[in-house]
């Protein structure tokens, strides 16, 4: 893609995935009990946020009122992705240090 340099890929990908993971991190530790459901929820939504938040953009550009390139898509995709991906770390690596920490 010529609009999106590569550092920006990289840039896009570190910060979504890291502003996800803090917020499912977050979340699971504000939870007092029940932390591997509380991942699991948690994880999900952020995630289905993500996707809809892709799906909202389609029905946009379907509608026509909202004109979006190659790029464009590139970088909404690459959100998406980013941020499911740190969901899904953020919920693992915040489980496994409640799981420790209680037993502790």
């Amino acid at each position: 893609m010529d609009g999106v340099p590569i550092i920006g890929t990289y840039l896009i990908f570190v910060t979504r995935t890291i502003a996800a993971s803090s917020l499912v991190a977050v979340i699971i530790y504000i939870v007092p009990r029940y932390h591997k459901q509380v991942a699991i929820v948690a994880a999900s939504l952020v995630s289905a946020a993500a996707i809809g938040f892709l799906g909202f953009v389609s029905i946009q550009v379907a509608n026509g009122n909202l004109d979006i390139g190659p790029d464009g898509w590139y970088r909404h995709i690459l959100d998406m992705f980013s941020i499911i991906f740190g969901a899904i770390a953020g919920a693992w690596l915040a489980y496994g240090n409640q799981k420790r920490r209680t037993r502790a």
